[in-house]
């Protein structure tokens, strides 16, 4: 029988102020954790539903108050969840005590999650050995098979996993998600509305919307969508910086620099070298010329041979007189180009040396 948890905020608050010590999950704000039971159900502050999520979905902690956790997708029990990095060895133990179909493909959540697809696969092909009807393996295997990039054979999974239950609306997001990387755009977008339909706090729909936007050049559409889902989860980075991309295409810099800030603060690593580098840009419009410097210092540190980088560098130190840093990162720039993007590299070039002659 799959463990189904109810979350009653009215009746877990019951009109008891916590603080201090008594607030247990405020350790967690600003963590990932995930949820144990087979099945969670949201709600918001007043008690109603605002959703279901399957056991091993990761979450955003965003506040707490006493024993209640306000994630991402609503308000839930701290005793449903564990930090992310317990739970490998938490459905693990579950597993060797009894190895269910919905405990491996919990499990394959969080390995997804790690971006370690390939153990996601072997657990979701387990608990598909144990129940060949098992939605959350099928849904989980094909979410590993989408960032491997084997979209075809995702997609079938997805729609096996919405067959057998189509009441799980991140299942369309996710589906959404590999549409998008298909080209599928009109597809992609009625998947979104599906899953909004079924549960309005879906962040993932909102961003895979804001997405097809961009592709199609609606960028007030696009900005629209990426901050519903920066209003649903504040920590979610990939909407952070997809937003900054499009208020820097509006030439909206402080916007985008706002936007790309927040991104590294919140997660350093992702996608450190282009993040880095578009800031520098949306700085060096503003006239900010030590900190786009720094921000392509940042992005050479971790890929030296990244040109735009280079190239923003060598821009930098020409709007502050100094032609011989600038040619020489020019340079730099022009030895490392292909041969289609040299003519154009020499260009520049010739007239950061025709400046440094006058």
């Amino acid at each position: 029988m799959r463990r189904i948890v109810v979350v009653g905020l009215l009746a877990a608050f019951g009109g008891v102020v916590y603080g201090g010590e008594k607030e247990a999950g405020r350790g967690l704000v600003g963590t990932h954790v995930v949820s144990t039971p087979d099945e969670v159900r949201f709600v918001d502050a007043a008690g109603k539903p605002l959703g279901t999520a399957r056991g091993g979905t990761v979450l955003d902690v965003l506040d707490a108050k006493g024993e209640m956790l306000r994630v991402d997708r609503g308000w839930i029990h701290r005793k449903d969840v564990v930090p992310q990095g317990e739970a490998i060895e938490f459905f693990s133990q579950q597993l060797r005590d009894n190895p269910t179909s919905v405990g491996y493909a919990s499990r394959a959540r969080v390995w997804n999650y790690r971006a370690e697809y390939d153990q996601a696969i072997d657990d979701c092909d387990e608990a598909l050995r144990l129940d060949p009807d098992c939605a959350a393996a099928h849904d989980r295997r094909a979410q590993a098979l989408t960032a491997k990039g084997e979209i075809d054979e995702a997609l079938a999974g997805f729609d096996r996993a919405i067959r057998l239950t189509p009441q799980y609306a991140s299942a369309y997001s996710f589906r959404a998600r590999a549409r998008l990387e298909k080209g599928d755009l009109e597809r992609a977008l009625a998947d979104c509305d599906e899953a909004l339909n079924r549960d309005p706090a879906i962040y993932l729909a909102h961003y895979v919307r804001g997405r097809v936007w961009t592709r199609q050049k609606e960028r007030a559409k696009a900005i629209a969508s990426y901050g519903r889902a920066i209003e649903l989860n504040p920590h979610y980075v990939p909407a952070l910086n997809a937003r900054g991309n499009e208020w820097f295409g509006q030439g909206k810099f402080a916007e985008a620099e706002a936007d790309y800030s927040a991104a590294i603060r919140l997660d350093p690593k992702f996608d450190i070298v282009h993040v880095h580098y578009n800031r520098g840009n949306a700085r060096l419009r503003q006239g900010k010329i030590e900190l786009a410097k720094a921000d392509y210092q940042e992005a050479l540190k971790h890929d030296e041979t990244y040109l735009p980088a280079m190239q923003g560098l060598a821009a930098c130190f020409f709007a502050q007189n100094d032609y011989e840093a600038a040619i020489d990162w020019q340079e730099r720039a022009v030895k490392l180009a292909k041969a289609e993007q040299k003519a154009k590299l020499k260009s520049v070039l010739t007239h950061y040396q025709a400046a440094q002659k006058k």
